[in-house]
């Protein structure tokens, strides 16, 4: 029935669970969403939504990507809310590379006007995160230890997510809260090629789940770095699964991919690419977030933040 609604984008990858033949498939609906149909089983199925202010390429936001909720259900009964949102580092422009460091071009910031936006940013976080019922917060491009600001948010959000239930780890550049789960922790990686440091790996033994937060680099189409990237995925994914067998794996975040249908960003590697046949794509209801194209000097919406689910084969969320 799923097959008459919904065309297949991508081809179905089979695990075995138990007596269970699952197959993920990837349908193209009005959401651009993905569905993973279980047979003998109740479907999972993934929705994206857009929350708090949308961005748009012509009036500047604090942040230049919008904030994202993946939600996993089985049927009506919501099984997992994901919130990612990659909140903009302080304002800046590269020199050396001549490119600014946020969509709509800012070249400065003054610590002064940067701790106000973090304040603002703590408070939407806490709003989002309570209003959209998340379990988890995923947050990319908070200040790195060493940057102006860097123990600022994080201070902000233990207070405002902690009364809701969450804690919250810091390492690098992101920041992942965890609901209900008070001893998440960090899982340490193998050495990666091309992705190095660009993902938090976190793992939730109350969820019985491994969160990837991720702000990975961009890669040039059909370059030797988009290859390396797709195999730091998979040594990721491979790690991660051995370590923890029973759990599933949800990567979330900024990809700096675009779709492969997309007509923006042309020269940018695809996602599909990047994460195709490792489990259950969940795609944006739209362009994510606003770049700026020097060529034409001027914003544009594109696309940067996906998420995926792999299931773990000998067990099904609770």
């Amino acid at each position: 029935k799923l097959k008459a609604c919904f065309p297949v984008v991508a081809r179905p990858r089979a695990c075995a669970m138990g007596n269970v033949l699952c197959s993920i498939l990837a349908h193209e609906c009005c959401w651009r969403a993905a569905a993973w149909q279980s047979y003998g089983a109740a479907g999972i199925h993934v929705t994206a939504n857009f929350v708090g202010t949308r961005v748009s390429a012509e009036n500047p936001t604090d942040s230049d990507h919008n904030a994202i909720v993946f939600i996993f259900r089985a049927g009506e009964r919501s099984l997992l809310r994901i919130l990612s949102w990659n909140v903009l580092c302080q304002y800046g422009y590269n020199e050396q590379y001549g490119f600014p460091y946020d969509g709509f071009c800012r070249r400065s910031e003054s610590n002064e006007a940067y701790l106000e936006r973090i304040s603002r940013t703590a408070i939407e976080v806490a709003k989002l995160a309570a209003y959209s019922h998340v379990d988890v917060v995923l947050l990319q491009e908070c200040a790195h230890v060493g940057e102006f600001g860097h123990d600022v948010l994080p201070k902000q959000l233990e207070l405002s997510l902690g009364p809701q239930g969450f804690t919250v780890l810091h390492e690098g550049e992101f920041l992942t809260a965890i609901r209900g789960d008070a001893a998440p922790a960090t899982v340490p990686l193998p050495k990666l090629r091309r992705q190095a440091e660009q993902i938090h790996a976190v793992h939730s033994t109350g969820l019985n789940s491994v969160f990837l937060n991720v702000h990975l680099l961009w890669d040039l189409r059909d370059s030797g770095e988009e290859r390396r990237s797709r195999s730091d995925i998979e040594a990721t994914i491979g790690h991660v699964s051995t370590k923890f067998p029973g759990a599933h794996i949800i990567l979330a975040g900024d990809t700096n991919r675009v779709p492969a249908d997309s007509m923006v960003d042309e020269e940018a590697a695809t996602v599909e690419q990047l994460l195709g046949s490792l489990g259950l794509l969940c795609q944006p209801p739209g362009p994510t977030n606003v770049r700026w194209c020097g060529a034409e000097k001027g914003s544009e919406l594109t696309y940067a933040d996906f998420a995926l689910w792999v299931p773990a084969c000998n067990s099904m969320p609770a």
